[in-house]
């Protein structure tokens, strides 16, 4: 017995010399605390929510000398989409072209980010109701809404219920990076302004183009006009009424006429107001940009125009009845359109004559009630995306996206690269005061109107334009 307890503790004390002589391994496995020691200092950190599982099953496993791998912490990580999952979001919407694009993608967006959208979509004018009873109610549950700033802006600004958005742009945690915000048009981040402020981004955006019939221009011997003296001129020659031609065409029917009537306005040297707020529009060059508007309608325009929106004029000049009209560029669709015009291989495409081209257009925005102001921005992020943009531009709403108009696929395709270049031009230089700057912009406008109507018919253009001028006076003093 003590034999064998000999030999065992023999066999002991020599795997112990074997052991404590063998050769040290060529790693060892790094403790935990060590990785932060060992990384470098990553060019962004990744969310919070990105990595934590990661982190320790890297830590877990020993790493070789030969073979060294990064920690997740040094790889840039992708945005992380998912970082507000379970998160419900109220969206509310006007109804348009690019609604209807979205509202089938909505699952795409709940499936990339795990947020569950409630979403509701009515007319401007239900659409602006609800808003103004939910947001003047105090309400938490509208988390993105859409207005236009042309509009209601100063009115949403004034109480309160924009939540400036330059913070979320600029925050690399929150914004991805694909979602390039200078890629927008300079007229498209305008028109998201107020008062200095991003208070959203825009869905889409379009500005005011003038429209020409190449066939009838070239009937009566004129060239596209690039002036205000040269369009009434031009308008002048190629006025044929007793053939059904009129040299002109557009809004005349008060203060429906008030939008396009911006950009003859802002032309010829006037404004809405002044730098203090004060109306005027009963300058010098206001009135010649009224009695310029009238006396094109009346005298090259069809009869009864102080009677005509947008709907009348299209009619005109999509069946081949008109040689100019100025209108947002929108109405492009419906002339290139085959079974809705007759002028799809007539019509051209040009800046407005003399003219400044207005931008309007809706953007998303958050309200500061709101209780998930980062989802909400993630949906924001998500509607207005670079896919979304060119998306909605193949089906004729002009994007707000540069890499939209500029897209080489686009372009390869795009039957109308007259009217590309130009709307792009009207984009980069167009100004967002199609409506007057001011809150009560309805009652504003009808002043306005009953000037241009008056103008049309011949009136006292100076008398009219004193009694607008004093009735915008008193309008502004109770805002």
């Amino acid at each position: 017995m003590k034999t064998r307890l000999c030999v065992l503790l023999g066999l002991v004390l020599i795997l112990g010399i074997i052991v404590a002589c063998a050769p040290a391994p060529t790693a060892t496995p790094i403790p935990p605390t060590a990785v932060p020691k060992a990384t470098t200092a990553p060019t962004q950190a990744p969310p919070p929510t990105t990595v934590p599982t990661q982190v320790s099953q890297a830590t877990a496993v020993p790493t070789k000398a030969a073979q060294p791998t990064i920690p997740p912490t040094q790889v840039p990580a992708a945005f992380n989409w998912k970082k507000y999952s379970g998160t419900t979001i109220r969206v509310l919407l006007a109804n348009m072209g690019y609604v209807d694009y979205l509202k089938p993608k909505l699952s795409e967006f709940e499936s990339l980010t795990g947020i569950k959208v409630t979403f509701e979509n009515f007319v401007e004018d239900q659409l602006r109701q609800k808003l103004t009873i939910e947001l003047a109610a105090g309400g938490t549950s509208v988390d993105v809404f859409g207005s236009m700033t042309i509009q209601e802006g100063l009115k949403y600004e004034k109480a309160g219920w924009y939540t400036p958005l330059e913070k979320y742009v600029e925050d690399k945690n929150l914004t991805n990076p694909d979602f390039d915000f200078a890629d927008f048009s300079k007229g498209a981040i305008k028109i998201s302004q107020v008062n200095g402020k991003l208070v959203g981004i825009p869905l889409y955006s379009d500005a005011g183009l003038f429209f020409y019939n190449k066939e009838l221009l070239k009937k009566c011997g004129a060239d596209v006009p690039k002036t205000f003296e040269a369009l009434e001129a031009a308008a002048a020659k190629c006025h044929d009424p007793k053939n059904g031609v009129f040299g002109w065409v557009n809004r005349g029917k008060g203060a429906a006429a008030t939008s396009v009537f911006s950009s003859f306005l802002y032309g010829m040297g006037g404004q809405w107001v002044d730098s203090s707020g004060k109306p005027t529009l009963n300058t010098p060059q206001a009135i010649k940009a009224f009695q310029y508007w009238g006396d094109m309608l009346s005298k090259y325009g069809p009869p009864g125009s102080e009677n005509n929106s947008w709907p009348q004029a299209l009619q005109f000049f999509s069946t081949n009845k008109a040689v100019f009209w100025a209108e947002s560029g929108q109405v492009a669709a419906t002339l290139l359109d085959p079974k809705q015009s007759q002028v799809v291989d007539k019509v051209g495409f040009a800046q407005i004559p003399g003219g400044q081209p207005y931008a309007y257009g809706w953007i998303l925005s958050i309200p500061p009630s709101s209780k998930n102001k980062e989802a909400a921005w993630y949906f924001i992020q998500w509607a207005t995306n670079k896919e979304h943009e060119l998306a909605v531009l193949k089906n004729g709403v002009p994007a707000s996206r540069n890499s939209a108009w500029n897209n080489p696929q686009f372009k390869a395709n795009d039957p109308h690269p007259e009217l590309t270049q130009e709307m792009i031009k009207a984009l980069d230089t167009a100004m967002p005061y199609m409506n007057p700057p001011i809150i009560p912009v309805q009652e504003f406008r009808d002043a306005v109107g009953e000037v241009i109507v008056t103008a049309i018919s011949g009136g006292n253009v100076k008398a009219a334009a004193d009694k607008a001028q004093q009735d915008a006076v008193k309008l502004l003093a109770g805002q």
